[in-house]
């Protein structure tokens, strides 16, 4: 006899009557494994309101619903299907596809003229992440501030003489 006689490497060279009875055996250490982890199952569901929840749905009125009994569980198992169904169409519609595509940058012209502000404002306003736009009276920047620092990159030369305060813009 082999060291590791006790190890079955093959079940299916064991007689069947002893798969059967070690099966049994087996599930019965199961069953009670589970039925010594249920006092700690029972205190997790009281706290979670699973008995609250049964006594409202099923047992109103000291009665069982069966209507409920019966519907409850179908619309769960429903309700589980239904978005697994959906997000498996969704993974096979979309699996390979990149759905989001690069964004061109927008040129400084077309920033300046956008703004009516010159293209130094322009221009500096893409490269800053947060910035602080000074405005005048009619609503055109003549001055862009980093907004984390606060120097002042870029002034135009139409500066006005009632400039208005300056205006952060936040970063998207």
């Amino acid at each position: 006899m082999k060291h590791e006689g006790f190890i079955i490497q093959n079940s299916g060279l064991q007689p069947r009557l002893y798969r059967t009875v070690w099966g049994a055996v087996t599930l019965a250490f199961w069953a009670v494994y589970f039925y010594l982890w249920l006092p700690a199952a029972t205190l997790l569901m009281w706290v979670a309101g699973v008995r609250l929840a049964v006594v409202e749905l099923y047992l109103h009125e000291n009665r069982i619903d069966t209507f409920l009994l019966g519907a409850l569980p179908v619309l769960a198992v429903t309700a589980a299907a239904l978005l697994i169904g959906w997000a498996e169409l969704n993974r096979a519609w979309f699996v390979g596809k990149e759905r989001r595509r690069d964004v061109p940058d927008i040129t400084i012209e077309r920033i300046a003229a956008t703004l009516k502000a010159p293209q130094a404002i322009a221009h500096s306003l893409q490269d800053m992440k947060i910035a602080l736009i000074r405005m005048d009276a009619d609503a055109i920047p003549y001055a862009v501030a980093d907004g984390r620092t606060g120097a002042i990159p870029a002034i135009a030369s139409e500066v006005s003489a009632h400039a208005a305060p300056a205006v952060p813009v936040l970063e998207t």
